[in-house]
């Protein structure tokens, strides 16, 4: 009994020993290259495989016919309708499959996608394939465009196919290799974007009729460029904006700031008097509308219906119907501001419509009477006549001269007065005489100052 179970051990280890040569055998098949034979027996060594064209991402540029390496791209900004996934190897195309390495803490890892590939008989999400002309799938594209910014190692792969070719990049490779065999791109970080701006909005205004588009311009700062901003006017209603304008709801100009079409131009041209909103806008990086907004005016040419003047008078004489202001407008009242030979402003005149003069304003905003003019010494004076504008017509200015003149009759009254005091009083006299020459003296240098100013006006 003893003898039989010694022997049932000797063939059950005999046979242990055949099943796990046979395992061994097995598995050096799979870990080392099958010779393939012929039908004669003879081995067949494989074709030696290389590469005809590196793994790359590439963008032809056909009208310029030239080829551009992509070694870097914005996040967010692949084109994966426009780059092409290059490789081609001497053998082994139909089966060539890329994979995408990212670099981390503990070296190199190949990314995954959504779907995967068959790769030796297994389905593998590490992998991908092009199309026919060089173009991912949109599910890689996706994956690339989401890629985090870093440096990335594209790397093509043929796997051997016994017999018949070696493989390329295949089986295991360390980091070294996968970094020395591979197309290396960086993927940066998005531009900070700049902040759309527009201001310094301005338009050249003009009178009824008389709009010219290369000199009426019409501007806009911003920072998107001048050809991005468009334009358009609105009617006033009580002080805001009402509705556009028609035919002038959306318009460009050039650089310059003029309009570049004709009926834009046109229909500014037959704006009616009045007061309008011009609007500009742009879209801005994140896709909202920015916008400025002014008021300007077409306004009616006003003009002078009668020039303003004023009658000069001569010391201590004037007279509101001897010495008549003039000046009326077209439209509006006329403002008249009376100013000394240094521009002081002296009085403000206030007439009725005969042009009479009824009352006088002093700087201090005090009204006097009229006779308040005759304590205006000898000299020459500066009156300047206004019209304010309104939303319908446009100001006036204008600037008018006149003088005071040395009373002759009161210098007679002193010289006689002078002959009479010096037959009874020479001390009288003798200030009568004083008085007389302080009196010439100023009066002569206002004079001087009055002629002077005169002629280097003509």
């Amino acid at each position: 009994m003893k003898q039989a179970f010694i022997k049932n051990r000797v063939y059950f280890a005999a046979l242990l020993a055949i099943l796990l040569s046979l395992c061994f055998a097995l598995g050096l098949g799979y870990a080392l290259p099958r010779a393939v034979y012929a039908d004669d027996g003879e081995e067949i060594v494989p074709k030696e495989n290389h590469w005809i064209t590196q793994s790359a991402f590439l963008l032809f540029v056909e009208a310029e016919d030239r080829v551009i390496e992509i070694k870097e791209w914005e996040q967010g900004k692949f084109h994966g309708g426009e780059y092409v996934v290059s490789a081609e190897a001497e053998y082994g195309n139909e089966k060539l499959y890329f994979r995408i390495y990212e670099s981390g803490e503990n070296g190199l890892s190949a990314i995954g996608f959504e779907k995967s590939v068959p790769v030796n008989g297994e389905m593998d999400k590490e992998a991908f394939r092009t199309e026919e002309n060089g173009l991912v799938l949109s599910y890689v594209s996706d994956k690339l465009v989401s890629l985090k910014a870093g440096t990335y190692y594209l790397l093509a792969v043929v796997e051997d196919e016994y017999g018949e070719y070696t493989g390329l990049n295949n089986g295991y490779l360390t980091d070294e290799e996968i970094i020395k065999r591979s197309f290396e791109f960086r993927v940066t970080e998005p531009a900070q974007k700049e902040e759309s701006t527009l201001t310094g909005l301005t338009i050249d205004e003009w009178t009824l009729g008389n709009y010219e588009n290369a000199h009426n311009l019409i501007k806009a700062e911003t920072n998107v460029g001048l050809e991005n901003v468009t334009y358009a006017v609105y009617y006033d209603n009580d002080g805001v904006k009402g509705s556009a304008v028609i035919n002038l709801a959306s318009f460009n100009t050039d650089a310059n700031g003029a309009v570049v079409d004709i009926y834009t131009i046109d229909s500014l041209g037959k704006l009616g008097a009045g007061k309008y909103w011009l609007v500009a806008y742009i879209i801005d990086n994140d896709g909202e509308y920015l916008s400025v907004m002014i008021p300007f005016h077409v306004r009616i040419q006003n003009y002078w219906v009668v020039i303003p003047s004023l009658t000069s008078w001569n010391e201590g004489h004037y007279n509101v119907k001897d010495n008549v202001l003039n000046g009326a407008a077209n439209k509006g009242n006329v403002k008249f501001t009376i100013l000394d030979d240094k521009d002081n402003v002296l009085y403000t005149v206030v007439k009725d419509d005969e042009s009479t003069v009824t009352s006088v304003i002093n700087a201090n905003g005090d009204v006097l009477h009229v006779s308040a003019l005759n304590k205006l010494a000898v000299g020459s004076y500066k009156i300047i006549a206004e019209v304010e504008s309104t939303d319908k017509y446009s100001s006036l200015r204008t600037t008018a001269y006149f003088a005071v003149f040395e009373d002759s009759v009161a210098l007679s009254g002193i010289i006689a007065a002078t002959v009479t005091f010096a037959v009874i009083d020479l001390i009288a006299a003798g200030l009568c005489i004083a008085l007389l020459i302080i009196r010439r003296r100023r009066i002569s240098d206002r004079f001087r100052k009055m002629v002077s100013k005169e002629l280097h006006r003509g």
